[in-house]
């Protein structure tokens, strides 16, 4: 740089250093105001938190990292050598991390971590299909625009010298206040939360992803199953239907909440059979809840489980072997859904489990039908499906068969109906499970079969603060079951504490098979008998465990930190907290590490890696 412009940057630094901060602080914040713009673009279908509420919820976050970029400025301002160029590197790849971020989000709905950034970022390619679509529109526009003005803006300040130290020594004062903000907003409850931190929370390590040493593991693996209670069938064959409702959660249904009317149906359905006053899922996410059901074990997260594709790992083998005692038995057992059975590998998955027929929307009945999400034909065209099937099988043929639905799924698209939404969805799903649940009754399917109906997960909407009024933390985990049956089928309110996992034993008992329970599984049919803990991978916390006991008040909640895990809070007396733990421990360490391959995965979806 010559004397010339060196003056020129003193002079210029000496009038305006004042203007040049606010100018970088409107630069930062319209990018802030961009990343909540675009993820409530991604929750707008869903209720319980507006624009103004995401917005206030990621710019609280977000402070953090735009306090730390000025203090990258001013630190640099102020120093000389090797300190002032480490401030201006450590400020530049901070806004280009923070506008990045921005950007992957917006082509991929979802945050690459720090390490899939270094780890693909020499081979991603910028689709032309998918990248350059999401530039080349007036927030993409926006998006470019400040960020090449915040760097420009980062670097003159930084060059810059002369007056204007008393506005900057005013300025440093909110610095401590900046970048504690996150601590002091409340982020909304939603198993997405790391949407809303900010790009450097969202990259720190979670406790889940923390291993086990080598010697704990292999004392873990060798540490015996808890102790079952067993007992024998009774010979009598009764047909089972499962069906998980997508997102079929308490505050959609005014008799178990009153907080919404969206499930009018099913509140008569359960009012004329049993429902259970207190059901958990045991997990956040439909593979969870689909685990949690067909194989009997508790979704607890394997080592990078969150940032794998592979959803299903360590869980190729139901408990009790139930899928061969059913072959055994001559049981069929179906699966229908009508949403795309390849994403990640649900449909391989439930044929290694045992299932003897796996189908799904390319089945030829759905051909010329409208689609909706992940390709599905939505709940009608599968419950006409299902019913079809039903009536080409033989008189007392023995077979247990899952239905799984899907128009509920956020964002909430009706096929062939132009208006979507929750409560549109919800509502239709609900005029459809009335008019499947008459079907059967028609068919005097009840005269010997039974129904259960049940969601894999509460909705990936924001809580309710009539939720958490009501179940405080556990709403996230609280869910409807409605159990559906004749003779010998528990009627009206069914009290105790159930899960998703005591299912299975319940199945094969229903089906006059040899069943077991446990601490950690129950039994609900034929002579039922309640688990003694509840367990629920959290997915707000995902390093967290959310412990029930029967008859206890107290919630309590597992940290998972490795060799380190402990009760978070208040812990179970007597030899049973640290009993609790080593299970949780065990079971997640018989299980292989995931492979950290979910951002690889999307990337590949969108033709960015090869």
């Amino acid at each position: 740089m010559n004397h010339r412009d060196e003056s020129f940057l003193r002079q210029f630094s000496a009038q305006h250093v004042l203007g040049l901060l606010v100018s970088l602080c409107l630069a930062l914040l319209g990018l802030a105001l961009l990343r909540g713009w675009q993820i409530y673009g991604a929750f707008r279908q869903t209720e319980g938190c507006g624009y103004q509420c995401v917005t206030l919820s990621t710019l609280a976050n977000d402070l953090e990292v735009l306090g730390l970029v000025l203090t990258c400025a001013l630190l640099g301002r102020w120093s000389r050598g090797c300190l002032r160029w480490a401030c201006s590197l450590a400020g530049q790849l901070l806004i280009a991390l923070y506008a990045i971020d921005i950007l992957i989000y917006t082509v991929l709905k979802h945050r690459l971590d720090v390490a899939d950034i270094f780890k693909y970022g020499g081979q991603v390619r910028l689709n032309e299909s998918v990248v350059m679509p999401a530039i080349y529109t007036l927030t993409g526009l926006a998006w470019l625009v400040l960020l090449v003005l915040s760097e420009l803006l980062f670097s003159t300040l930084l060059l810059s010298r002369g007056r204007g130290r008393k506005a900057v020594l005013g300025l440093c004062m909110l610095l401590p206040v900046l970048v504690s903000a996150e601590k002091l907003s409340t982020p909304p409850a939603h198993i997405s939360k790391n949407v809303f931190e900010s790009v450097l929370a969202a990259m720190l390590p979670e406790g889940e992803n923390r291993a086990f040493s080598p010697a704990y593991q292999a004392q873990l693996q060798a540490a015996p199953e808890p102790e079952q209670q067993c007992r024998p069938g009774d010979g009598q064959f009764r047909p089972v239907i499962l069906l998980v409702v997508e997102s079929l959660s308490l505050y959609q249904s005014q008799a178990q909440s009153g907080i919404h009317d969206y499930l009018p149906e099913l509140d008569r359905i359960a009012a004329q059979y049993a429902y259970f006053d207190q059901f958990y899922a045991n997990g956040f996410t439909t593979d969870g809840g689909l685990i949690s059901l067909l194989t009997g074990h508790f979704p607890l997260p394997n080592i990078n489980r969150y940032q794998s594709a592979q959803a299903y790992m360590g869980f190729e083998h139901a408990s009790q072997d139930a899928f061969q005692k059913l072959a055994a038995a001559h049981i069929q057992a179906r699966y229908f859904r009508s949403a795309d059975l390849e994403f990640i590998g649900t449909g391989e998955w439930l044929k290694t489990l045992g299932f003897d027929s796996v189908e799904g929307p390319e089945n030829p009945f759905y051909d010329g039908m409208p689609r909706g999400s992940f390709n599905e034909p939505g709940d009608a065209a599968l419950y006409r499906r299902y019913l079809s099937w039903l009536d080409e099988q033989p008189a007392h043929s023995r077979f247990f068969s899952v239905i799984q639905t899907t128009t509920t799924h956020p964002p909430f698209v009706i096929p062939g109906q132009a208006e979507g939404g929750e409560e549109k969805a919800f509502r239709y799903a609900d005029q459809q499970i009335g008019d499947f649940v008459r079907a059967l009754e028609q068919r005097h399917f009840f005269d010997q079969g039974i129904l259960l109906i049940t969601g894999d997960h509460r909705s990936m909407t924001f809580t309710r603060p009539q939720e958490v009024a009501q179940w405080g933390k556990e709403a996230m985990s609280r869910i409807p079951a409605i159990l559906v049956g004749g003779a010998g089928v528990p009627k009206g309110r069914i009290p105790g504490r159930w899960q998703q996992v005591d299912f299975l034993p319940s199945l094969l008992a229903a089906a006059g098979l040899d069943s077991c329970t446990s601490d950690y599984q129950g039994r609900f049919l034929v002579d039922a008998k309640p688990a003694k803990y509840i367990l629920h991978a959290e997915g707000v916390e995902r390093d967290r465990i959310l412990v029930r006991t029967q008859d206890d008040p107290v919630l309590r909640e597992i940290q998972m930190a490795g060799d380190d895990t402990h009760w978070a809070g208040p812990a179970l007396a007597g030899s049973a907290g640290p009993s609790l733990v080593a299970e949780v421990n065990r079971q997640r360490a018989v299980r292989p590490d995931a492979p950290s391959d979910l951002g690889a995965g999307l990337l590949r979806i969108y033709g960015m890696l090869p």
